[in-house]
């Protein structure tokens, strides 16, 4: 079992060496692939090409991962975003932004109004 350097590692040794973990936790919990396959509503052929790093689609993935309690584990690795502390101060929180739409109606300059001003004084 070796200790991969994702920072340093291409997405193929990645892919590889995820596919490898599964498989092995697979066998951790005595399934078997048709077994892991019914859970997960996938068939055998598809779990194997996941499990032997052949690829897959994130949708097959996620189905077993749910399949073997692994969702919220892998969800953990994934931070939810902060806010920057070089974010301007004025700005609001992350999960309040929203995007900023254009106004239906841009008031219209008309030009200076040409009467003269009247003064009490006269």
């Amino acid at each position: 079992m070796s200790k991969l350097d994702y920072q340093i590692a291409s997405t193929h040794q990645i892919h590889q060496d995820i596919a490898q973990r599964l498989n092995r936790y697979r066998i951790h919990l005595e399934l078997t692939q048709q077994e892991l396959a019914d859970e997960a509503g996938i068939s055998v052929p598809t779990l194997s090409r996941l499990l032997n790093g052949k690829g897959a689609t994130l949708d097959t993935f996620l189905r077993v991962l749910k399949a073997m309690n692994l969702v919220e584990a892998m969800a953990a690795y994934i931070p939810e975003p902060r806010d920057s502390p070089f974010a301007p101060r004025r700005a609001r929180p992350i999960a309040d932004r929203q995007r900023v739409r254009s106004k239906s109606e841009v008031p219209v300059w008309t030009g200076f109004d040409d009467t003269a001003p009247v003064f009490d004084d006269d």
